[in-house]
């Protein structure tokens, strides 16, 4: 037995006020003899007994309601398990990057271990099930356990990811254990930090579910290289490109930092005073001149001044950039490049003849797009003669994530494909086509946009604009937002674009094989590609790693440097901790989400009782009795006041 706020006792004082107030009340009469009354006072002698009694009924009550208010305010309770044995428990422990932040000389990490195993003594013979919610969750158990056996294993095997939090996704698997249906406790163990909650809505955990969240310390100052970024958005031999690092300070300071940036074996270094919970920009320029995969990194190397840091393993960032000889191109198609009359040739040499670097793709391809993308951003995506959509998902992806797609429509899988990219608007509203190779001419083009940077090329040349003649063609109209570049005599759209996001999706309504129109023989592929690489070159790359925890599609394992292998598992690589992985022609940069970097706590959302670690291991040993101390308080009162009222109509 034991109370929660002892300080509260000393309002015991206010408990002899019945008495205080009864003897200040209290005078003694003078005696005076009546003799007509005596035969009254006989009488009355045994009224005046019982009212004596009562009313020192009336103030027992008051001084034990007084008194049992006190220890409802001292928060009095009983030690033991009592009235909750056989409530099964889950307990979380979050996991994620920022539990290896340091606290006081100590880990959280380490403090979060031993407040699960103190948790658990004290829960006694209630089942327990312990879930680590780090990059991919692991449970001692299917479902709450008195043996604490193989809790007590997976703490002492357990360490934290580098990943982001996955609290939501251990919250929803706790959810749906059986064994907490109807009644039962979460207790979420973690550093308190803003992606403790992501992803958790209290409200919509079930009343009969206690859920908890336990602070196991941390929360101080700390500096963090958050991300790299390239701009322009894909490297160019020869070419001058950025590298910019985003550093940020979250102390409650201003921090003088000295950072140093490298690509390759160049490496330069800059100081920089950032504000308290701000962030600032660092950029240097480098001109590469090797072609290939090249490493970039940021690092903070040195702090000015009395400066903590909680988080050392993010003050460096990782990256890989691809230098290209020329701006690539993925096309993807399921054309043969061997056919002479053939829609992919003509494009193939459009492309070549502009400077710019093709590489043909089947278009069963396409889900690999986000995985190429991470290991070496293409910026321009070109799709033609395609016979099946394949996944439109990825080249939504595309558009969103800043990249341009260049739509030919030269087959009916590459009109459907106008109408399959996820929702996103396209820039026609394409048509069934239309055969005119019985007319004597076929139809020509009447208007063309040469101011727009990407035909800027083709201003003054109306004789050659004049020559273009198409037999076979799709009539189609402009959607809402798009933009017309180019268009057919009869008023139908052959060359429209559209902003989608960051990205942009231009489409050339206009088959460049010989039995559609002539484009091929009059060589204005070329004319209008020479723009391609200057207008449709992405102007950023926000990141050049990809997170802690991604998977890599590979067909050899990746060796980490600095040693280490990561074995080939159903066709990917689990690459789960920071740094650079090799794995045949690839290099793959994996850096700490930036989000973990940001450990200053906040306050936790109404419904979570959170609570500190020793709060949380006292309270589990417990069973509160100020309620019913409360009640039987509130009782006495009612009591009384009914003997009371009595007392005063008699009086009367």
């Amino acid at each position: 037995m034991g109370l929660l706020a002892p300080a509260a006792l000393a309002a015991l004082l206010f408990a002899g006020l019945p008495v205080m107030i009864h003897l200040l009340t209290s005078r003694a009469a003078q005696r005076k003899s009546f003799p007509a009354l005596a035969f009254l006072r006989r009488a009355h002698a045994g009224q005046a007994r019982l009212q004596r009694l009562r009313d020192m009924l009336v103030m027992l009550l008051r001084i034990l309601a007084l008194i049992l208010l006190v220890l409802t305010l001292a928060g009095l309770y009983w030690t033991g398990n009592h009235g909750a044995a056989g409530r099964p428990v889950v307990i979380i422990i979050d996991a994620s990057a920022s539990m290896q932040q340091r606290d006081a000389g100590a880990l959280v990490w380490d403090r979060a271990v031993a407040t699960a195993a103190r948790l658990s003594d004290e829960l006694h013979d209630r089942p327990v099930l312990l879930l680590i919610a780090g990059q991919t969750i692991v449970r001692s158990g299917l479902v709450p356990t008195t043996d604490r056996g193989p809790m007590r294993s997976l703490l002492a095997n357990t360490s934290p990811g580098w990943g982001a939090s996955t609290n939501d996704q251990a919250l929803a698997l706790a959810l749906t254990i059986d064994a907490l249906d109807n009644r039962g406790d979460i207790h979420l163990i973690s550093d308190a930090s803003r992606g403790t909650m992501a992803g958790i809505d209290p409200q919509a955990i079930p009343p009969n579910i206690g859920f908890q969240v336990i602070n196991a310390g941390g929360g101080h100052d700390n500096q963090v290289v958050k991300s790299i970024a390239l701009e322009p958005g894909v490297a160019v031999a020869g070419r001058s490109c950025v590298i910019q690092a985003d550093i940020g300070n979250y102390s409650a300071l201003p921090t003088t930092l000295t950072v140093a940036i490298s690509m390759g074996v160049d490496r330069r270094s800059q100081e920089v005073t950032i504000p308290a919970g701000d962030s600032a920009i660092i950029a240097q320029i480098f001109t590469p001149q090797r072609i290939g995969l090249q490493t970039v990194e940021a690092a903070i190397i040195t702090r000015g001044g009395n400066v903590h840091d909680s988080l050392p393993s993010d003050d460096r960032r990782v990256g890989v950039v691809m230098v290209r000889e020329a701006l690539p191109v993925r096309v993807y198609t399921d054309e043969s490049d061997k056919r002479i009359d053939g829609s992919l040739k003509p494009v193939i040499a459009g492309l070549t003849a502009a400077g710019l670097a093709p590489t043909v793709v089947r278009s069963d391809q396409l889900r690999l797009l986000p995985q190429l993308a991470a290991r070496a951003h293409d910026a321009v995506v070109l799709t033609v003669g395609l016979q099946a959509l394949g996944d439109a998902r990825a080249l939504a992806g595309h558009l969103l994530g800043g990249g341009a797609l260049v739509q030919f429509i030269a087959s009916d899988a590459d009109a459907a494909l106008t109408l399959a990219l996820d929702g996103l608007e396209s820039p026609l509203s394409v048509l069934p086509p239309v055969d005119l190779s019985q007319r004597p001419r076929g139809i020509g083009i009447q208007e063309v946009l040469t101011d727009h940077p990407l035909l800027i090329d083709l201003a003054g040349r109306e004789p050659l604009l004049q020559q273009i003649e198409a037999l076979h063609y799709r009539p189609a109209t402009l959607t809402p937002g798009a933009t017309k570049l180019m268009a057919w005599e009869d008023g139908s759209i052959a060359m429209a674009e559209r902003r989608v996001g960051s990205g942009r999706w231009i489409i050339i309504n206009m088959s460049p094989a010989d039995t559609d129109t002539n484009i091929a023989a009059l060589e204005i592929l070329p004319l209008i590609m020479a723009r391609m690489g200057q207008v449709l070159q992405p102007r950023r790359r926000d990141e050049c790693s990809v997170p802690c925890g991604f998977s890599m599609p590979s067909a050899v394992p990746m060796m980490k440097d600095g040693g280490g292998n990561i074995e080939v598992v159903e066709g990917v690589c689990q690459l789960n901790e920071p740094g650079w992985y090799r794995g045949g022609k690839d290099v793959v940069a994996v850096a700490i989400p930036s989000s973990e970097g940001d450990v200053r706590q906040v306050a936790m959302p109404t419904g979570t009782d959170g609570a500190s670690a020793e709060t949380a291991i006292r309270l589990a040993s417990t069973v509160p009795l100020w309620p019913w101390l409360l009640l039987i308080a509130l009782l006495l009162f009612a009591c009384e006041s009914v003997i009371a009222g009595g007392v005063r109509r008699r009086h009367a």
